[in-house]
């Protein structure tokens, strides 16, 4: 043990230095990481003991799966349930049975457990990938974003459960009373950590957040105290450090918060952000030591053995996924678009699946060429689906015709309106506090204004309110939405939210087709992306940093005069405007 710090320090030392090569070739650091796990594997397992590299992976899927549940999002998953279920169950159900059948008939896997959690590898989407690509395309809360999240809570749910099993299969005694005895504990364990989350986090977090490091001291207690539990009544620490993670998702603010704060949405821990920005470092740590005891364990004697199976394993995850989501959204009703998106952003291996083919290897599940194959389908999935994300949108410009069969399915819009009468009328597109006020403006002059939403929980409450806002359940990038709201006939059209850049300029080139001299306004942060805006016809761009700044000009022009500073009055007022407003934004 005393050669501990020696070993990780050269671990560390050799993967800075292979990142900083890989940031320089503009190459995932994942690659820098496997590399120096490769290359710790080459030497003699003295100077890196096997021991040691495992305690390394169960730091590291510990600090991952606690991520993984932190992101769980129970509301996106209920919000479009009956597409989610479609989708998630089919995709599950589906790719593991074709990736059941290639171990069974391929790589010659003849025990049935072996095959079924080599499909189940196949089966899960890389949270990292995924999130990170919604997130920077600021796809969040689109129509195809909404189901992929829902999607993600499906398949977590279906790894935990398998993870559960793999820990019944290493207790070596009989299967059945001991996945019966797991599951029980695993029910006990989410029940009491759902309780703590309503009862006890919400007064522990709402106290820990005055420091930045009773946070980061809490959070880490919190993760590792239950794991250590867990693993005292014989239960999966990695299963407990999930549900940790899902019991912090799903905390409510305290009863003191919600005193103060009547319009905060209950379920949504408003510390999840400041949580996942003090354990950020430690989520890279941990994927670090993930990665690299993963190199250490890939077994490359039978490589070219493997390289068929690695092949066929890729081109079924990157190719066969679209086309299985498109044919599960056809079913579901979903247009081609949202399908198409869904496809290709989930057509990746996950690190749940390496976390997963990680334990079957230590329970004698797989052996090291099972492992390797596994291991080097993520890899190559997570690149080349990484790569290609950057060029969905063409993707779909070029390849998406295939999938116009689709679009015979009914649009996605629903609300109390007349088709006949839409005209010279006023559609807002999202809800936020820019629609709130738009909304106030023209119906205080009698017009007709439309909000049209795709959060049912915003639909009803607008539904709910008697402000004179007609709200419409509506996919604002569906363009048969364009037609039959009327767009070309609109008096005013307003896109109140910032992300929603594609729909964007799709609706301002279908005006320009349509010949409609409709004012088009639109809402961003980025210069660029206002920009793209204008020269594919919108009439203004909203961009809230430029206000911001004219704004705060303004403000400070007075105290340049002589006079009191004119943000001490403004500061009032909106204050006290934010107490007496409705506020509904919040719940987008």
């Amino acid at each position: 043990m005393e050669h501990i710090i020696v070993n990780l320090g050269l671990l560390l030392a050799l993967a800075a230095g292979l990142s900083l090569l890989a940031f320089r070739l503009k190459q995932p650091m994942i690659f820098a990481f496997l590399l120096t796990g490769v290359i710790a594997g080459l030497f003699d397992h003295h100077h890196f003991p096997e021991e040691l590299m495992d305690a390394f992976t169960e730091v590291g899927i510990i600090m991952l799966l606690f991520l993984a549940g932190l992101e769980v999002d129970i509301k996106k998953f209920r919000q479009h349930l009956k597409s989610v279920l479609i989708n998630g169950i089919g995709q599950i159900l589906l790719n593991a049975a074709v990736g059941f059948l290639l171990a069974w008939f391929f790589l010659g896997l003849e025990n049935v457990s072996s095959a079924l959690f080599f499909g189940l590898c196949l089966t899960f989407s890389s949270t990292i990938i995924v999130i990170g690509t919604l997130k920077k395309r600021r796809e969040m809360k689109s129509l195809h974003g909404q189901i992929i999240l829902g999607l993600m809570v499906l398949q977590d749910i279906v790894a935990v459960l398998s993870l559960s099993v793999i820990k019944g299969m290493q207790s070596g005694g009989p299967l059945g009373p001991e996945l019966a005895s797991l599951f029980i504990k695993l029910i006990a364990v989410t029940t009491v950590l759902l309780l703590s989350s309503q009862y006890l986090l919400p007064w522990l977090f709402n106290y820990a957040a005055r420091s930045s490091e009773l946070l980061l001291l809490t959070t880490l207690g919190y993760i590792l105290g239950v794991s250590a539990f867990c693993e005292m009544i014989h239960f999966s620490p990695e299963i407990g450090a999930f549900l940790a993670g899902v019991s912090l998702a799903v905390m409510p603010v305290s009863s003191r918060f919600q005193r103060k704060n009547k319009q905060v949405l209950s379920g949504s821990n408003p510390f999840k952000l400041e949580i996942e920005d003090s354990i950020e470092a430690l989520k890279t740590f941990g994927v670090i030591l993930f990665f690299i005891s993963l190199g250490f364990k890939l077994d490359f004697s039978g490589i070219g053995v493997c390289l068929f199976p690695i092949i066929v394993c890729s081109l079924i995850v990157l190719l066969g996924t679209p086309v299985l989501m498109l044919l599960l959204g056809n079913v579901a009703g979903l247009k081609s678009r949202p399908a198409f998106y869904s496809g290709f952003i989930i057509n990746q291996i996950s690190e749940f699946s390496l976390i997963l083919a990680t334990l079957c290897l230590g329970a004698g599940i797989f052996d090291r060429t099972i492992f390797t194959v596994i291991t080097l389908s993520c890899i190559a999935t997570i690149f080349i689906s990484s790569y290609g994300h950057r060029y969905i949108d063409l993707l779909y410009s070029r390849a998406g015709g295939l999938a116009r069969f689709m679009d015979r399915n009914k649009t996605i819009c629903s609300g109390e309106y007349d088709e006949v009468e839409l005209t010279n009328h006023i559609l807002l597109l999202g809800y936020s506090e820019i629609a709130e006020s738009v909304a106030d403006y023209y119906s205080k002059r009698g017009r007709e204004v439309y909000a049209l939403v795709l959060d049912p929980q915003v639909f009803k409450i607008l539904q709910s309110q008697n402000n004179n806002v007609i709200p419409v359940y509506a996919d604002v990038a569906d363009s048969d939405v364009w037609a039959e709201m009327k767009f070309d006939q609109a008096s005013l059209i307003v896109s109140c939210e910032a992300g929603v850049q594609m729909a964007e300029l799709g609706i301002a080139g279908w005006l320009t087709m349509q010949k409609a001299e409709v004012p088009f306004l639109a809402v961003t942060d980025s210069r660029q992306e206002a920009r793209e805006l204008y020269e594919a016809g919108a009439r203004y761009v909203i961009q809230t940093d430029d206000l911001a700044a004219e704004r705060l000009v303004e403000l400070f022009d007075t105290e340049l005069q002589g006079e009191e500073p004119a943000f001490l009055e403004s500061g009032k007022k909106h204050y006290q405007g934010l107490k007496d407003a409705n506020n509904l934004w919040i719940f987008g």
